[in-house]
């Protein structure tokens, strides 16, 4: 029914935008002091924008949405708002 396709689109919607908003599956998701002594924040941070493991990562996420999106696992209009921030470009 459309409340239990709703609920299973919520959760794996949530779950995708976890890995859209890490943009990497080797780096860890946030700074930490154990990592001062071979890196600063800023530095951090720049390693995480430009790995190429992100972007090979969201391209492979992108192809199981779209087919999530084809069985309705994932909504059209979470698709289309991913989508539009260019965020598997």
């Amino acid at each position: 029914d459309d409340e239990a396709v709703a609920r299973v689109q919520r959760v794996a919607e949530l779950g995708a935008q976890v890995l859209i908003g890490q943009k990497s599956e080797i780096l860890p998701v946030a700074y930490a002091r154990q990592l001062e002594p071979y890196m600063t924040e800023a530095e951090f941070k720049a390693a995480s924008d430009a790995s190429p493991v992100a972007a090979n990562m969201l391209r492979q996420l992108k192809k199981l949405l779209d087919e999530f999106e084809s069985l309705r696992v994932v909504s059209s209009r979470a698709m289309a708002a991913w989508s539009a921030t260019g965020c598997f470009d």
